[in-house]
């Protein structure tokens, strides 16, 4: 046997081993020319780093063999989620960019993901203002209505879904719409809650001169100030039917939708840290608290820099909500050790809020 021979083989084995999952389909997405002039479209995972270009090559037909690290939920510009399995090839027509049509294997759960997109906005939509929580109409619920409104939406997923042969599909259908869910839930609650205190228990605090001690003095206020003028405050029994529903049967190793729901690490962050409690007055070390105790509680790299991510995307969104600097706050995130691509993330974030915000 040759030299030549023997490296060639194991070139061929070490392909074999890492293409095992990373490997091609040809994806195909036609657009109308008329409203569409971008060179090129992304296909992109945030949570598997993965963002690839899919080049125009011409009469508004953008194309390209893509190779995908698994099968799974992936986002294209302008067009949304869609699932892709490798080797299974995909073409997406849309004539105006609001109705798309689908051909290739996975044509039947491309066309569920367009009816799942639509049914969220129609059943749980998510305020469109401040992102994670639900919509103000949605807010003025009591929290047994909520309640009903999430298991409406959930129960509609799991019939939409059913008929669909394909298990993995289903399964990362379901999943997601569960954490989407149990962030609504958390939103519902964090926008309503204030010390687990009634009206008259706020307007107390908001008199009463000590309460300026309080570590989270300005997010409760802001608090007291505002949600009288929609709904009512939370009592103590309100607020853990609230933790109940959106903490109780959550698996917290789950991979499959950590990999494919940027929902399921937003819940998954929530559980896990309430033992840090955040100090509004010393931000930056209550965060440094919690990014110091990652790798104790998460063993998993994957997992480890999916909370690293989270966290600092939670740090961001506290200083703008307490009206503090978020330049200073994103330096400071900075200076953890953090994945290129974590950075990435961070990055876009920290740009789209410093754009104004239309109330």
């Amino acid at each position: 046997m040759t030299i030549r021979t023997i490296i060639g083989g194991i070139a061929f084995s070490i392909f074999s081993v890492g293409s095992s999952h990373a490997q091609k389909l040809n994806l195909s997405v036609t657009l109308p020319s008329d409203t569409l002039k971008a060179t090129s479209l992304s296909l992109s995972n945030e949570l598997r780093n993965t963002d690839i270009r899919i080049p125009l090559t011409g009469n508004s037909v953008y194309k390209s063999a893509v190779i995908i690290p698994d099968k799974g939920f992936y986002q294209l510009e302008n067009v949304g989620k869609v699932y892709l399995v490798p080797k299974n090839n995909l073409q997406v027509t849309s004539a105006d960019m609001q109705t798309y049509s689908f051909k290739g294997k996975q044509a039947q759960e491309n066309e569920l993901l367009v009816k799942l997109a639509l049914l969220r906005k129609q059943l749980l939509p998510e305020n469109t203002t401040l992102l994670g929580i639900p919509t103000f109409t949605l807010l003025k619920q009591s929290v047994q209505e909520f309640l009903v409104t999430v298991a409406t939406y959930k129960n509609a997923v799991a019939e939409l879904v059913a008929p669909c042969s394909n298990l993995h599909f289903n399964e990362l259908a379901i999943g997601d719409a569960d954490s989407y869910s149990r962030v609504m839930l958390l939103g519902f609650g964090q926008t309503h809650e204030l010390d687990s205190a009634l009206y008259q228990q706020s307007k107390k605090f908001l008199e009463d001169p000590d309460s300026k001690r309080d570590p989270n003095f300005y997010l409760k206020s802001l608090r007291a100030r505002v949600l009288p003028l929609y709904d009512g405050l939370l009592n103590e029994e309100d607020t853990e039917i609230i933790r109940k529903a959106y903490t109780d049967g959550f698996d917290l190793n789950n991979k499959t939708l950590l990999l494919n729901s940027p929902w399921y690490g937003r819940v998954l962050s929530a559980i896990s840290f309430t033992d840090i409690p955040t100090d509004e007055r010393t931000l930056h070390q209550s965060y440094a608290k919690k990014f110091e105790a990652i790798p104790t509680k998460f063993k998993d790299e994957q997992f480890a820099e999916e909370m690293r991510a989270q966290q600092g995307l939670d740090y961001l969104k506290f200083v703008k909500t307490i009206g503090g600097n978020v330049d200073e706050a994103y330096q400071k995130i900075g200076t953890f050790s953090l994945a290129d691509s974590t950075k990435q993330r961070i990055e876009k974030a920290y740009l789209q809020l410093k754009k104004p915000t239309q109330l």
